[in-house]
C-alpha cells in the first residue's frame, strides 16, 4: 500500500483517504498518592479515601447544606470536627491539603484546618482565615513552638463573603519552602531554609484553630483532602480545582 510521510493512505471505492494519527492522550492525573484522608460531607464527616479516618465531632453536628460539589459541612458556633489518627502527624516531610472554604462573615479570625494546641512541642501547623488582613494564612512551626514564617494569600487579593473559595496550602520539603493558593492562581510563598517543622501530637481539626477552644469557623467547607510525603504540585492543584467546578473524584 503507499505511504507518506507522516500518514497512512488508503485506497477504497475509487477514492484516497488519508488517516491522520490521533492526538496524544493525556495521563490523569493521580489524586490518591500520600492522601490521608477526604472528606466530602455529603450528609457526613466520614473519610472518603478508603482509609477510614473518620473524623468526631465536638458539639453540635453541622448541617450539610448545597456545598461546591454535592453537599458540604456547615459549622459555626463551638462545632468542629477532630481526629486524633496519628496518620496525620506531619514533621520536616512535604504535605498539604486543598478544599473549597466558604465565609459567612468575615467578623473574626476563624480556625479552617490544622494540627495545633496549646501546648508548645504538639502543634505543628494551621490554615485561618485572618479578618485584619483579609487573607487565608498558613503557618508551620517548630518543637520549640516557635512560628515558621507564615505565608498569606496577598496575591489574591481581598475575598467576599458568601463565596466558594479553592484554598490549597503545603509545605514542600525538599524546596524548604511554605505556599498558600487561592483559586489555581498566584502561589504565595516563602523560603523556610534553616527551620524544622515539628511532628507533635496535637489532634487533627477542621473548624477552630486549637483545642483551646479559640476562633472556631463561622462558614462551610467542602471537597477537603490532606496529603502526606506529597507536594501538592500544579498538576494536582489543577485537578482539584476543575476549572472551578471542583471534584469528589
Amino acid at each position: 500500500m503507499p505511504r507518506l510521510f507522516g500518514s497512512e493512505m488508503s485506497v477504497g471505492r475509487g477514492r484516497a483517504a488519508f488517516l491522520t494519527p490521533s492526538a496524544a492522550v493525556s495521563e490523569p492525573v493521580d489524586l490518591t498518592t500520600g492522601l490521608v484522608a477526604q472528606y466530602n460531607f455529603n450528609g457526613d464527616y466520614n473519610d472518603s479515601s478508603g482509609n477510614a479516618r473518620h473524623l468526631s465531632r465536638v458539639s453540635a453536628h453541622p448541617t450539610y447544606p448545597a456545598g461546591k460539589v454535592g453537599l458540604c459541612a456547615q459549622l459555626s458556633g463551638a462545632d468542629y470536627l477532630k481526629s486524633e489518627d496519628t496518620a496525620f502527624q506531619t514533621g520536616d516531610i512535604s504535605f498539604g491539603g486543598a478544599g473549597w472554604i466558604y465565609l459567612a462573615d468575615k467578623s473574626a479570625q476563624y480556625g479552617l484546618v490544622g494540627k495545633y494546641d496549646t501546648t508548645v512541642g504538639e502543634f505543628e501547623y494551621r490554615l485561618l482565615y485572618d479578618n485584619i488582613g483579609d487573607q487565608f494564612h498558613f503557618s508551620v512551626y517548630d518543637a520549640s513552638g516557635s512560628l515558621l514564617m507564615p505565608i498569606a494569600s496577598t496575591s489574591f487579593g481581598a475575598l467576599s463573603i458568601e463565596t466558594w473559595y479553592f484554598v490549597a496550602f503545603w509545605h514542600d520539603a525538599t524546596a524548604n519552602t511554605l505556599n498558600i493558593q487561592v483559586n489555581n492562581s498566584t502561589i504565595d510563598s516563602v523560603d523556610a531554609t534553616g527551620s524544622t517543622p515539628t511532628a507533635g501530637n496535637a489532634a487533627f481539626t477542621i473548624g477552630v484553630s486549637d483545642l483551646d477552644n479559640s476562633d472556631f469557623f463561622n462558614g462551610r467547607i467542602d471537597a477537603l483532602r490532606i496529603y502526606s510525603n506529597r507536594v501538592l504540585d500544579a498538576d494536582l492543584r489543577t485537578a482539584l480545582y476543575n476549572s472551578g467546578n471542583g471534584t469528589e473524584d
